[in-house]
């Protein structure tokens, strides 16, 4: 084999390895990333947990509050009180308040439901566009090595090929080898 052809061999050979540890490494890369963010998803998704929780707890007290101001107005109301009594009565303001404190931690809650839910849309989101990333990642994988050796193989058939050509040719490829060893 001459010099010039089996460098070109282990040139090629190189450039693909280098290519091949490239594209292995984005993979671990993204690998990676995915497995960095799944924790966040699992994380969001007990934040959520709970904040659901708590909004039903919430609605409880609110449901609790609004019947006991109905309650305490009714009783009142009956002792004889007029409107603007009831409202003045230090439990029927309890109640209001109480109420009005629930529904406002409601809202709060379900606001921040919202933005932990797109939160964790967008965590799956990156997370798919990371596999779609390695799911390329891997078929340009399988692609380059079978490119590689494809070409590696066409290169050695080709020298090959020219051996064989000057055998036929009545060129004896072995003396010119060993005539060119003793030169040096």
């Amino acid at each position: 084999m001459a010099k010039s052809e089996k460098i070109n061999t282990e040139t090629i050979q190189s450039a693909y390895d280098i290519l091949i540890r490239f594209k292995e490494a984005k993979f671990e890369q993204y690998k990676m990333a995915v497995g960095m963010l799944l924790p966040h998803i699992e994380i969001k998704k007990g934040t959520l947990s709970s904040l659901e929780a708590d909004i039903d707890r919430f609605t409880s007290f609110v449901e609790e509050n609004k019947k006991k101001l109905e309650s305490t107005a009714n009783e009142l109301k009956e002792e004889g009180k007029s409107e603007e009594e009831v409202k003045q009565h230090p439990d029927y303001i309890l109640y209001t308040t109480l109420k009005k404190e629930s529904e406002t931690t409601i809202d709060e809650k379900k606001n921040r439901v919202i933005t932990i839910q797109q939160e964790l849309e967008g965590l799956q989101n990156r997370i798919q566009l990371f596999k779609l990333q390695m799911q390329q990642l891997h078929r340009d994988l399988a692609k380059i090595e079978e490119e590689q050796n494809e070409t590696i193989r066409d290169l050695r058939c080709k020298r090959d090929e020219k051996e064989i050509a000057a055998i036929l040719a009545g060129d004896n490829y072995q003396a010119r080898k060993k005539k060119r060893s003793k030169r040096f």
